[in-house]
């Protein structure tokens, strides 16, 4: 009975001990975790973000509780699933030979953790929270009409193909009369649609009046909408088919005009 006694104490102090331990390190792990929330909060309060909007643990402006997935992996939505997503779209993307997932968070999950299990269960599928991306600093809005294009550039230009991801274009702005633009809508029609930067790059793309590329054949596709504090914002999903879209194309070059 006193070596059962025994045995019993020395478990005890060995178990009070680890939680002695662990309750140690707590302090300094919750002070850093305390001071990172802290920090992305005064970040959100400052930008004013709305109810569907957060930062991830590196100030990256995301979609809250959204993950979105790239993978050829027939049982994703199965395993997705088995981690308390729900799948809120999918669509299959030939020229990628992938299929598109956006999932939906539980609020109170742990999002990094199940980004890091679904990369372990597949690895070659892509992972990431849905990180919402500005458009790049504005096209200069006053165009020199009077600099035609060169002759060289006119010749280069026949038979060319460029891809451009921007906002919107006005496809009846005067510069742009007697281009070849073919553009795809990739946003919510819900949403306010911008053209002002997007017709400001096709112009000075491909305007038969000024432009470095006349004569070009230009697909754009349109990611971008008009947020609440007067930006452009674009989701990481819509990025990913317009790639996909201009990659069915076979267009061999391609201009982004985001940052993120």
């Amino acid at each position: 009975g006193d070596d059962d006694s025994d045995d019993n104490r020395n478990i005890d102090t060995g178990r009070l001990e680890a939680d002695a331990a662990d309750r140690g390190a707590e302090p300094a792990e919750r002070g850093a975790d305390d001071e990172l929330d802290g920090d992305l909060g005064e970040l959100a309060s400052r930008f004013d973000l709305d109810d569907t909007e957060t930062f991830d643990d590196d100030g990256f402006l995301a979609r809250r509780g959204e993950i979105i997935a790239l993978s050829a992996d027939a049982a994703l939505s199965r395993r997705a699933s088995a981690l308390g997503l729900q799948v809120v779209e999918q669509e299959l993307l030939a020229s990628l030979n992938a299929t598109v997932y956006r999932l939906s968070v539980p609020a109170a999950a742990p999002i990094d953790g199940i980004l890091a299990r679904l990369r372990a269960q597949d690895p070659n599928g892509v992972f990431d929270r849905n990180h919402l991306y500005d458009r790049s600093a504005a096209a200069s809005a006053s165009i020199n009409a009077s600099a035609g294009p060169s002759r060289a550039l006119i010749s280069a230009a026949d038979g060319i193909t460029v891809g451009l991801i921007d906002t919107g274009v006005d496809v009846l702005h005067p510069a742009l009369h007697g281009t070849h633009v073919q553009m795809q809508y990739f946003v919510d029609g819900s949403r306010v649609l911008p053209e002002a930067h997007g017709t400001a790059v096709v112009s000075l793309l491909v305007s038969p009046r000024f432009g470095m590329l006349p004569g070009a054949q230009l697909y754009v596709a349109s990611v971008f909408y008009e947020d609440r504090r007067g930006g452009s914002l674009s989701e990481a999903r819509d990025l990913v088919r317009a790639l996909d879209w201009l990659m069915e194309r076979r267009v061999p070059v391609i201009n982004m005009s985001l940052s993120g």
